[in-house]
C-alpha cells in the first residue's frame, strides 16, 4: 500500500529530526512511500542529509521510496551536490 508524507515548509537542521522519526513509522508500515516536497520552501544539508538517507534505505530493503513536486529550493540543492539522478529516480 502506497502513502504519500508532505514534508514540512522548513526541512532543516531544526525539524530534520521530527521528520525522520515520521518518516521512519510510514516506513515500518508501507512499502511504497512517497514524499511531497511541493510546500518545503527552506532545505539546508540536514534536510538534504533525511532524503537521501530515507532513499538510500529504501533502496536497501527494495521499498519504493520517490520524491515529488520539488520546487526550486529543494531542486536547486540538489542540483549543487549532483544528487539528482539518485535522488529524483524512481526507486523500488
Amino acid at each position: 500500500m502506497s502513502k504519500v508524507f508532505e514534508a514540512p515548509i522548513e526541512l532543516t537542521i531544526y525539524t530534520a529530526g521530527q521528520v525522520m522519526s515520521d518518516l521512519v513509522k510510514l516506513y515500518k508500515k508501507h512499502s511504497e512511500i512517497t514524499v511531497d516536497l511541493a510546500k518545503t520552501a527552506e532545505i539546508d544539508t540536514a534536510g538534504l542529509q533525511v532524503l537521501l538517507a530515507f532513499k538510500k534505505q529504501g533502496n536497501e530493503d527494495s521499498k519504493t521510496i520517490n520524491y515529488i513536486n520539488c520546487n526550486h529550493s529543494v531542486d536547486e540543492l540538489v542540483k549543487l551536490f549532483g544528487l539528482s539522478s539518485f535522488l529524483m529516480s524512481q526507486s523500488q
